[in-house]
């Protein structure tokens, strides 16, 4: 009998597994069962514990514990009975005169084994093995080496395991699960690996959540060549230590989610980087998540490399320090987010320094003004230090608005936000009114001067106080027409706060200035206290001297889909105007605060990508518009998806007809062209549209047409085949619909000098396949129309005025 007093925790396991050992029984059971084959006692040292669970280890080793451990693995795989063979907490020793190891090569395991609890004093070298019914080794400890070479398992667990020194996977396939959960590695080296994945496989699900890799401070983890099929999740790992996957291929979702790449020690070493990605391949159906959940505390604050064999799939990130990844890398991401491959989420710091994100609450329609004054502060900024400072908006909504801002520039992160101090007070300083006349003062004083000549100085505080002005007089309407409060003005103060000391009485001071200064007939006196004795244009010159401002244009490809704007904006043949050979259609949009977008619209000759370059060219020269929609109709890329009637907006346009003929075939070389990231940003954040529009829906329905954002493919033929269709579709994983104008329309945008603001609008009017017809041409035309109206009318941008402008 072995006196062995099981301690681990055997839930969810067989029931007699930790309850007493099994083998003074089984070995008594052998022996009964052959007599005519000699059975060896089973060995049971002083403290009545078998040879299996003794901790007397030169015991054990005179006992040859190796050689009694593989006879009892015989013994088991011959017992076909046995349900499962049990290890626990057996302590295990090498043989051998010194170094002591222990080798199990060439065997198979028909079974489940457990060695839950077990200790492996001496090295393991598990090669050519075979575990069958899968290997449980949970918070089992391994003080020396593990190696395990040209093995198989159906399932591995290490769940809470400690490993003490090197531990090595090479050539090994795991075609069930392989968890790693809590384990613990604690490994030093001179220098190189010292938990190395290699030439392996992992068919199932991989589990490193919670593993600890605290090595010393030249040692690291690679996993080389090694292929994960399905999920592998490192949720809360904590690498201290450098860390490689180079080479790996990656098929399913694998999700580094506060990850702690903790690699301080590690500089020392003669690498280049901290945590590598080389060469890595991320097939269509993976998926990569780097995230924090606690945005004060980034993922990588070290050294990142990333580099790819093959990226077909998507890599996303989230609270991010990519500062942190190396230059040519971040080059490489940022290729591949035009590609829709690449999402660089919220709370990522992209830059050297950045600013805490500011959060303001808005009053509805304001959001413009404050941001504004955010670009007059950057731009000031940007002068009177020399150093460039942006801002970037991270989330915008009717009632909320977030956004950093943000450097590159070299300099430590104590100058950074001292110069922002230093630059709010300079700034706000012009404010100061010396006397009853004086509307701009341009000295401050000497101590807030900043590291610039006097004559740059005049120039940068008349071009801030010109921008601060403009901003003023549109906030000085708004207080006339009871849309300002001073809840407003506090808003506006923060955008650009970097020094609390006085806030609020900067508010209610400001606040005050703007109702004296900037409303009602005080404003109309500085005008023309500013403009006295500018003489009159001559009355035979003035007409001939207007040149209409225009707000947007909006351009169509065929005559279902000008109609259908035009009626949705209230146009008709009255409001025709011709310029050169071109007809166009002029009108205005009211909006809620008594501005009015002014507005034209165009057609195409024919609907085809050069048709609509052309007419985008003459437009941009005729009317020098604001911005630029193309508003029409387009197929479906995916009709499971995306339905007849659905609006879908163009987060890029992707024109997939270029390639390369060679003796090999075409090779594709397609083109992505972005929309502007203010209407993007303004259209995707649009408050939710009825879908109501004055034509029926072909299918007798009331269903509402959903919107859709996403890539919109354009080439230069109608597709009415679903074979060509899906090809096209699988140019880009993000592609929602397929047409014929995005490309041209995008690309005359892009080459002008205007480079105006620009947005691709479709509504679906089939699916792409030989059932093609133009049932839904007038629907979906007035889908797309409708849509468009109701994103102007939630005003993305402020309008020019649509006042004539003097001088030819």
């Amino acid at each position: 009998m072995c006196n062995h007093a099981y301690t681990a925790n055997y839930k969810q396991k067989p029931e007699a597994l930790g309850k007493r050992c099994l083998y003074p029984d089984f070995y008594e059971r052998a022996r009964l069962s052959t007599p005519n084959m000699p059975v060896p006692a089973l060995p049971i040292d002083d403290r009545g514990e078998c040879i299996f669970h003794s901790r007397e280890v030169a015991w054990k080793r005179d006992q040859d514990f190796e050689s009694h451990f593989l006879q009892l693995v015989q013994m088991l795989i011959a017992e076909t009975e046995a349900k499962y063979y049990d290890f626990a907490e057996f302590v295990f020793v090498g043989g051998g005169s010194g170094p002591h190891k222990l080798h199990i090569a060439d065997t198979v395991f028909l079974k489940q084994a457990y060695f839950i609890g077990a200790c492996f004093l001496d090295p393991l070298a598990l090669e050519g093995v075979e575990f069958q019914g899968g290997a449980d080794f949970r918070q089992a400890t391994f003080a020396s080496d593990l190696k395990v070479t040209d093995s198989r398992f159906r399932g591995l667990d290490f769940v809470r395991a400690e490993f003490g020194q090197l531990v090595s996977f090479n050539k090994v396939e795991i075609i069930s699960f392989a968890l790693f959960y809590n384990a613990r590695f604690t490994g030093t080296a001179a220098s190189g690996y010292v938990v190395k994945f290699e030439d392996s496989r992992f068919d199932a699900i991989v589990d490193f959540s919670g593993a600890a890799f605290a090595l010393g401070k030249d040692s690291g983890v690679e996993f080389l060549r090694t292929r994960f099929e399905d999920s592998v999740d490192f949720k809360g790992a904590r690498f201290s230590c450098y860390v490689i996957f180079r080479d790996v291929t990656f098929n399913g979702t694998t999700e580094f989610i506060d990850t702690l790449f903790d690699t301080v020690d590690s500089a020392v070493r003669l690498r280049t980087t901290a945590v590598e990605f080389i060469r890595i391949d991320v097939t269509a159906s993976a998926v990569l998540s780097f995230e924090s959940t606690d945005p004060q505390r980034k993922l990588f604050n070290h050294d990142v490399q990333i580099s790819f064999k093959e990226m077909a799939g998507l890599i996303r990130f989230k609270n991010v320090n990519f500062n942190n990844i190396l230059a040519d890398s971040r080059k490489r991401l940022a290729d591949l987010v035009r590609l829709g491959r690449v999402e660089i989420g919220s709370g990522c710091i992209k830059y050297r320094f950045q600013t805490p994100i500011k959060r303001i609450d808005v009053s509805e329609g304001n959001a413009p003004l404050i941001l504004e004054l955010c670009q007059t502060f950057a731009n000031y900024f940007t002068v009177s230090n020399g150093l460039n400072l942006g801002f970037e908006v991270v989330e915008r909504d009717k009632t909320k608005l977030g956004f950093f801002y943000f450097t590159d520039e070299d300099i430590s992160e104590a100058m950074f936000l001292e110069r922002l101090a230093v630059t709010e007070q300079h700034l706000w300083s012009l404010l100061s009114i010396r006397s009853e006349d004086q509307l701009l003062a341009l000295e401050a004083p000497e101590t807030l001067s900043l590291p610039v000549r006097k004559e740059s100085a005049v120039i940068n505080a008349v071009d801030g106080m010109s921008a601060m002005f403009g901003t003023f007089f549109r906030v000085g309407i708004r207080i006339a027409l009871g849309r300002w409060k001073e809840a407003d003005t506090r808003a506006l103060l923060s955008a650009i706060r970097f020094n609390d000391e006085g806030a609020e009485i900067r508010v209610h001071s400001l606040h005050r200035v703007l109702v004296d200064r900037y409303t009602g007939a005080t404003l109309l006196g500085i005008n023309f206290q500013q403009h006295a004795g500018l003489p009159p244009m001559p009355p035979e010159h003035l007409e001939e001297s207007i040149v209409e401002v225009i707000d947007i244009a909006i351009l169509t490809a065929i005559e279902v889909e000008r109609r259908a704007v035009c009626e949705a904006f209230g146009l008709t043949d009255k409001d025709r105007i011709r310029k050169d050979s071109r007809v166009y259609w002029r009108g205005r949009l009211p909006l809620i605060n008594g501005q009015a977008y002014e507005l034209v619209v165009a057609q195409a000759p024919d609907a085809a990508n050069i048709d609509a370059a052309i007419l985008t060219n003459d437009l941009l020269h005729h009317w020098k518009p604001g911005a630029a929609l193309l508003v029409g109709i387009a197929a479906s890329a995916d009709p499971r998806k995306i339905n007849l009637g659905d609006v879908v907006l163009g987060s890029d346009v992707y024109y997939y007809e270029r390639g390369k003929v060679t003796p090999n075939g075409t090779r594709p070389e397609p083109k992505i062209i972005s929309p502007d990231s203010t209407l993007w940003a303004n259209v995707t954040a649009v408050p939710d549209w009825d879908g109501q529009v004055d034509v029926a829906r072909p299918d007798g329905t009331k269903a509402r047409p959903r919107v859709h954002p996403g890539v919109i493919a354009s080439g230069e033929k109608v597709i009415a085949d679903i074979d060509a269709r899906d090809k096209i579709a699988t140019g880009h994983r993000k592609i929602v619909a397929i047409e014929m104008e995005g490309y041209g329309f995008s690309r005359a945008v892009w080459q002008s000098f205007e480079r105006v603001r620009h947005l691709d609008i479709r509504a679906i009017c089939d699916d792409g396949s030989e059932n093609k017809n133009d049932e839904w041409h007038a629907y979906a035309a007035s889908v797309a129309a409708g849509f468009a109206k109701h994103f102007l009318l939630d005003r993305p941008l402020e309008p020019r005025g649509g006042v004539a402008s003097l001088g030819r």
